[in-house]
């Protein structure tokens, strides 16, 4: 899913999505919380996608108050 996102984008080689704009693109229930995606499924994503695109990269995005905010990706 991610790899179809990365393909169908314009130029731009970089996107920061929200929490719920990722859940989205992943096709991800609404009560999968940002902790368990940070631990279940971004290692799991990066080691997948650095295959086709060596330069992909995810991190998380944090607000002031240390929340998980939403996730940058590049590629």
């Amino acid at each position: 899913m991610i790899e179809k996102f990365i393909e169908t984008s314009d130029n731009s080689n970089k996107v920061e999505l929200s929490v719920d704009e990722f859940k989205d693109l992943l096709h991800l229930s609404p009560r999968y919380s940002p902790k368990n995606i940070v631990s279940n499924l971004l290692l799991k994503i990066k080691k997948d996608i650095v295959k086709y695109h060596p330069q992909f990269d995810i991190k998380i995005v944090k607000s002031s108050d240390n929340q998980i905010r939403g996730f940058s990706i590049a590629w």
